[in-house]
């Protein structure tokens, strides 16, 4: 019988099915952030991930923001990739508000279950006025928990209401949840979730602008320089200032070459 080689990705694959396949929405392999260590992609995938940032960037499968720019779609990509999550997943769910990446409560929750922790809601502690939930890490004993309680007075208070009143209006149920489960998430799992806030926290905090002209060399796929420190600048301007002192020594010493004459005997 002739053995069949298996690429590398091939063995992955069929390792993981073999574990039960897809779980859950994100399809998340419980070993995936476990092998994160490696965070300087190597040559291969560091080239993939730029072909794909540069393909994808010009799609609708990108947010709004990040359409046109292959960069921004990149660190989108890398941001995924030290969560744990699929490329696509992380372009879908990372979004940039007040120029920073946000990650929505629900890839939070999904990716601290994939973990083997517990994210649950305290019975009866569930309506349109409040939302309690309860955290519990893999490996503590069971009485080892966090409680999070996320209120509509706590949603006026940040100006999440005032922001999102329609929502909290049609959906308070399902906004009190995902901001007591991102809060609980941030607080107790924090080595999961990397400190991204969620959307509305990212909303609340003060704007970070990216200058215009990143944002160009963005859009036209090319590097900007990069700015000189202060001590680069300081030793830039005495390397001009020593050549400007030698030119002027040479023209001290070597006297001027004698105006053309016009006209008249030679």
């Amino acid at each position: 019988m002739t053995e069949t080689t298996s690429t590398p990705a091939e063995t992955e694959q069929r390792a993981y099915d073999d574990t039960g396949g897809a779980r859950g929405v994100l399809a998340i392999r419980d070993d995936q952030f476990a092998r994160a260590p490696a965070y300087i992609p190597q040559q291969e995938e560091w080239a993939g991930l730029k072909e794909m940032a540069r393909s994808m960037s010009v799609t609708e499968f990108v947010p709004k923001e990040m359409r046109g720019r292959p960069f921004a779609v990149l660190g989108a990509l890398l941001t995924g990739r030290d969560l744990g999550l699929p490329p696509m997943m992380a372009l879908r769910r990372i979004y940039v508000v007040n120029g920073r990446p946000s990650l929505e409560g629900a890839v939070k929750v999904a990716l601290v279950r994939q973990r083997g922790h517990k994210v649950t809601v305290v019975p009866g502690e569930w309506d349109n006025e409040h939302c309690t939930v309860r955290g519990w890490r893999k490996g503590d004993s069971p009485d080892e928990v966090m409680e999070v309680t996320y209120t509509i007075d706590d949603a006026k208070q940040a100006g999440d209401y005032d922001k999102q009143g329609d929502t909290y209006k049609k959906r308070p149920r399902q906004m009190l949840y995902w901001r007591a489960a991102g809060l609980l998430c941030d607080t107790y799992f924090p080595d999961v979730t990397l400190g991204i806030p969620d959307p509305e926290e990212a909303a609340g905090m003060e704007p970070e602008v990216l200058e215009a002209r990143f944002v160009e060399a963005d859009r036209r796929g090319e590097l900007p320089a990069v700015p000189p420190t202060e001590e680069e600048q300081a030793a830039r301007e005495v390397e001009r200032a020593a050549e400007s002192e030698e030119r002027l020594k040479a023209a001290m010493v070597t006297p001027p070459p004698p105006p053309p004459r016009r006209g008249g005997r030679s």
